[in-house]
C-alpha cells in the first residue's frame, strides 16, 4: 500500500513538474492531465481503504474517537502548515506563479476550506487542494462508522451525495460530494475485506485508471 501511495504521489509530481522545467519530457505533456487525475483518484481510493481500516481499529475502543482525531491531525497538520508557510513566504520568491496573498485566501487555506465554493484552491499552493476533501472525509468517518452494520445504506447515501454534488454544482460542499464516491470505493474494499492487500492495490489502480479515462 505504501508503495502504491508513493506511485500516486509520483504521478501527481510528474503531472506538475514541467512548471519551470523542473522535469520536462515533451512527448509526455499531452497526457500529464490524465496522469495527474489517476494519481489523485488513487490517493482518494487508498484514503478510503486506509482510514476506514484505521477507524475499525480505533473507534470501538474507549477514547477511540479522541485517538482517531489526534492521529489524523498529527499526521496531516504539521507538514501541511509547513507547506502552507512555504507557499506564503518562500514560493513567491522562487516562482513566477501569481500567489494571491490576502486575508481570505490565507484563512481558507489555514482552515482546509480552500477547495470549497468559492474556490481559493489556486491562490497560494494549488497542489494542496486535495487536503480539503481529505479533511472533510476524516470528519465524516466517525459518523459513517456508527452505521457500519448497515453499510449498504452508507453507500446509498454516498451515491445520493455524489448525484447532488453534480446536479447542484454551485453548492458549498459540491466539490467534495462530487469526489466522495472515490473514498467509498476504498471503504467498500475495507468493509467487506473483498481482497487481500495486493489485489486491493491492483483494484484501486485499475479503478483510478478507468475513472481517469472517463474524464
Amino acid at each position: 500500500i505504501d508503495a502504491l501511495r508513493g506511485l500516486a504521489a509520483l504521478l501527481v509530481l510528474v503531472s506538475h513538474a514541467d512548471s519551470n522545467y523542473l522535469i520536462r519530457y515533451d512527448p509526455f505533456l499531452p497526457y500529464k492531465g490524465y496522469v495527474g487525475l489517476v494519481g489523485v483518484y488513487l490517493f482518494f481510493i487508498l484514503s478510503g481503504y486506509l482510514i476506514w481500516t484505521s477507524a475499525g481499529r480505533q473507534l470501538p475502543r474507549n477514547g477511540g474517537l479522541r485517538a482517531y482525531l489526534v492521529h489524523r491531525a498529527t499526521r496531516i497538520m504539521p507538514l501541511y502548515y509547513v507547506a502552507l508557510a512555504f507557499g506564503i513566504f518562500v514560493f513567491p520568491l522562487l516562482s513566477s506563479y501569481p500567489v494571491e496573498l490576502n486575508a481570505n485566501s490565507i484563512l481558507r487555506n489555514a482552515t482546509f476550506t480552500q477547495s470549497l465554493l468559492p474556490s481559493e484552491s489556486r491562490a497560494i499552493n494549488p497542489v494542496l487542494w486535495t487536503l480539503t476533501h481529505e479533511m472533510l472525509f476524516y470528519l465524516l468517518v466517525p459518523l459513517m462508522f456508527l452505521g457500519r452494520q448497515t453499510f449498504p445504506l452508507i453507500l446509498a447515501l454516498v451515491a445520493l451525495g455524489t448525484w447532488h454534488g453534480y446536479t447542484h454544482a454551485d453548492g458549498t460542499f459540491s466539490p467534495f460530494l462530487q469526489l466522495i464516491f472515490l473514498f467509498a470505493v476504498g471503504m467498500t474494499l475495507a468493509q467487506y475485506k473483498l481482497c487481500p492487500t495486493r489485489l486491493m492495490a491492483e483494484t484501486a489502480t485499475l479503478t483510478a485508471i478507468l475513472l481517469g479515462l472517463a474524464e
